[in-house]
C-alpha cells in the first residue's frame, strides 16, 4: 500500500520519473536498501536503528530533484521502516522530523562547511527530539538512555556520507549535480583557459548567455 501511493504520487506529479526506468529504479532502490538496513540491525546483537542515516535519503534526491519528492520519499521510507523496527513512535517522530530539517537546511552540499553546519543541525534535531520524548513520558534527565545519544551521533557522522555518494550516484543513473556544475565552470579548465586567451569576447559573451 505505502509502495502503491509513492508510485501514484511519482506517476501523477512526476510523471517524467515514473516513465524513465533508471529514474523510477533510483527511487524504489532507496525503500529496498534502507529497508534491508533495519531488517539486519534489527536482527543484530548491540546495534540500535538510531544509527541508520536516514536522512542521507531527503538530501540525495532533493539535489537532483526537490524538497517535495524528497521529503516525500523519506516519509515512504520511513514510514515501511518503522514495521520492521521496535523502537515505536519515538522512531518515527525522530526520523521524520529529522528529514524535514534536512530538506530546509540542507541547500547547498558543493560547499563541505555549510554541508557540514547542516549535518549538526540535524544531529541538534535528534538530540531535542529524543530529549523531549522522554521528558514527556516521564523519564528524568539522569534516567537517560545515553547510549542512544551514541547512537544518533554515529547516525549524523554516517549522514556525512551523502556528500561523497552524490556524484557516485549521478554517474550511475546519469544525474546532474551542483557539484558537477561548478567542476565545469572552473575557470582552469584546460578547454575554458584556452577560450579565454583565443577568444575572450566568446567566452564573455557565453557566461552572460548562460
Amino acid at each position: 500500500l505505502i509502495v502503491g501511493v509513492l508510485l501514484f504520487y511519482l506517476g501523477l506529479h512526476f510523471r517524467k520519473i515514473f516513465e524513465r526506468l533508471s529514474q523510477l529504479t533510483f527511487i524504489l532502490l532507496w525503500l529496498v536498501v534502507f529497508s534491508y538496513l533495519v531488517y539486519l540491525i534489527e536482527n543484530t546483537n548491540n546495534l540500535s536503528s538510531y544509527l541508520i542515516p536516514f536522512c542521507i535519503v531527503p538530501i540525495v534526491i532533493k539535489n537532483f530533484f526537490n524538497e517535495r519528492l524528497a521529503l516525500f520519499v523519506h516519509i515512504v521510507i520511513v514510514l515501511i521502516a518503522s514495521f520492521l523496527s521496535e523502537l515505536g513512535y519515538e522512531f518515527t517522530f525522530l526520523q521524520i522530523l529529522a528529514g524535514i530539517v534536512s530538506v530546509l537546511i540542507v541547500s547547498e552540499t558543493r560547499f563541505w562547511n555549510r554541508f557540514f553546519i547542516a549535518i549538526l543541525y540535524i544531529f541538534l534535531t535528534y538530540v531535542l527530539a529524543y530529549t523531549g520524548l522522554s521528558l514527556i513520558k516521564g523519564v528524568s534527565l539522569v534516567s537517560l538512555d545515553w547510549t542512544a545519544y551514541g547512537w544518533l551521533a554515529l547516525n549524523a557522522l554516517l549522514t556525512l556520507l551523502a556528500y561523497p555518494f552524490i556524484p557516485l550516484l549521478e554517474r550511475l543513473f546519469g544525474f546532474t549535480s551542483s557539484i558537477t556544475l561548478v567542476e565545469l565552470s572552473d575557470m582552469n579548465k584546460p578547454l575554458l583557459k584556452d577560450l579565454s586567451m583565443k577568444a575572450p569576447g566568446t567566452l564573455q559573451h557565453s557566461l552572460q548567455v548562460a
